[in-house]
């Protein structure tokens, strides 16, 4: 009867099951069975047939609304899993005769051939990308990953490579009480540990401490702390490089423990964003080469602009350009314009007799030079202060400017040819040649014309209109006198030169710039 319902063989081992059993069901089967009795009152003789017919149409309705399924339950066996756990820390790359401890590794996943590989280090995830790059060894997570992934399954096998360096809950908990109990493994667990027994020899930057920025041209300080297993007492060769450039080498020697500091000072000389390595050597049996170096981004940023002003005596052009300095927020100005010269020192007068501070010359033409992003020597002759270490210290300013500085001179009857710069070192940076024969100035008052360079040149360029700047130079006033030049020097450019008087076959430079190395020098002839 019931093949004959559902319309051919349901097979063994079934059982019919209705899934429409519900109140709706039952109500609506009620109500069929209600109108099939009142219609049994009503019909006839004639009818009879009729209603005969209309029964089992009702009682299929009926069966209809309770939904009988014929169920047949079945199913397969499936194999369990093997699973492989590889420690991906950084212990698994230490070199053991020449290879990394975890070189075995691919061979093992061969022999084992796990249905699934899960790595393990700071975390676990599924993969066999492993790169033995991870700073820890969390074996504990690997195992909860398990414990939680394949909860209510047994597993074939669980397979556990590592070297042992555990940094987990699990390794103070064997130390303590010389075992971690049931791990709650759903499978037997097979551990397989890679590396030689016995002590490693590794020389590693365990620290290294920059700071994030450091102002330009002000020293900052870089540490590093350097350790080496086996190493002790030993003599090791810490380098400081700058994107790839040697900046320091310091020589330290390793305490009993193999440990050891080394600090570098160092002056940025531009500003931007550095990356600054510490390292030390790769000897033939360091256990793991990759820890040898140590890298910090540093931002060098500019705090102000250190200029120093150096004047020969006090004039109104002097008085003039250090307030326009001064009022600058931006500028960290040292001026120095009344100045003690060798000859006022041996008058025989002791220091706080004199009303005169001592000019520094020694200090800020040597060790302070490099911290001013700008020297200004207005109207200097450098000779009654130097003295014998002129020289020394005129070379000193050709440095600084071929390293990145920036130079000044500004005319008067002190400067250039007058203040004796001609064959110094100064000479060999300024924009102009000295060394003039015969008169080496023009007192003759002049207006002084834009070239073309210096139609086009910010310094010169005073509006945002070319032809209302040039114009606004025309109205100007004049000019008291010229310090006179052999011409301009290679690579220079002439923004301002003199209308009238030659030098070196040309108008004479009136205002004349030069790029020297990494630096920058002006040279303003006029003294007003």
């Amino acid at each position: 009867m019931i093949e004959l319902l559902f319309g051919g063989s349901l097979g063994e081992q079934g059982s019919l099951q209705w899934q429409g059993w519900g109140a709706t069901s039952i109500g609506l089967s009620l109500f069929l069975l209600v109108v099939l009795t009142l219609s049994a009152f009503r019909f006839g003789q004639m009818k009879r047939l009729e209603f005969f017919l209309l029964v089992p149409a009702v009682i299929a309705l009926i069966l209809a609304l309770f939904k009988p399924v014929w169920v047949v339950e079945g199913g397969h066996l499936e194999e369990p899993l093997s699973v492989v756990l590889v420690d991906n820390s950084r212990s698994m790359a230490v070199l053991e005769d020449g290879a990394p401890r975890g070189a075995v590794v691919e061979r093992l996943l061969e022999a084992i051939d796990p249905d699934e590989v899960v790595l393990f280090g700071s975390e676990a995830r599924n993969g066999t990308d492993f790169d033995f790059s991870d700073g820890a060894s969390d074996m504990s997570g690997a195992f909860e990953l398990i414990r939680n992934r394949f909860a209510g399954e047994q597993l074939a096998s669980i397979s556990v490579i590592t070297d042992g360096l555990d940094s987990s809950y699990l390794r103070g908990e064997f130390q303590a009480v010389g075992n971690v109990g049931d791990l709650g493994l759903p499978g037997p667990t097979s551990f397989y540990q890679v590396g030689m027994e016995g002590e490693v020899v590794d020389l590693s930057v365990m620290e290294m401490s920059a700071g994030a920025f450091a102002f330009m041209r002000t020293p900052f300080q870089i540490s590093a702390r350097v350790e080496g297993a086996n190493y002790a007492g030993r003599e090791v060769d810490v380098t400081l490089s700058r994107d790839g450039g040697v900046v320091s080498v310091r020589t330290i020697t390793l305490d009993e423990s193999g440990s050891g500091s080394a600090e570098f000072s160092v002056t940025p000389a531009s500003i931007g964003t550095y990356s600054y390595s510490v390292e030390v050597p790769v000897f033939d049996n360091d256990a793991v080469p990759s820890n040898n170096t140590m890298s910090r981004a540093v931002r060098v940023v500019r705090d102000k602009l250190r200029v120093l002003q150096v004047c020969g005596a006090p004039s109104l052009d002097e008085k003039f350009l250090r307030l326009l300095l001064k009022q600058d927020p931006s500028v960290d100005l040292v001026s120095f314009f009344i100045l003690r010269t060798h000859e006022d020192m041996g008058t025989g007068y002791n220091n706080d007799e004199l009303s005169l501070i001592e000019f520094p010359y020694e200090i800020l033409f040597s060790t302070d030079l490099w911290s001013f992003d700008l020297v200004v020597l207005q109207n200097f002759n450098y000779a009654p202060y130097f003295g014998y270490r002129s020289t020394e210290l005129l070379q000193n300013i050709a440095d600084y400017v071929r390293r990145g500085g920036a130079l000044v001179m500004i005319g008067g009857d002190r400067s250039f040819d007058l203040g004796d710069y001609a064959g110094t070192p100064v000479e060999s940076i300024l924009p102009v040649g000295l060394g003039v024969e015969g008169s080496q100035v023009s007192l003759d008052s002049f207006r002084a014309t834009l070239t073309a360079e210096g139609r086009q040149h910010s310094i010169t360029r005073l509006l945002s209109d070319p032809v209302e700047s040039e114009a606004l130079w025309g109205r100007l006033s004049e000019l008291d006198g010229i310090n006179l030049s052999t011409g301009t020097s290679p690579d220079s450019a002439v923004l301002l030169r003199h209308p009238t008087v030659m030098s070196g076959g040309e108008y004479a430079p009136v205002l004349a710039v030069r790029e020297v190395g990494a630096g920058r020098t002006m040279a303003l002839m006029g003294d007003s």
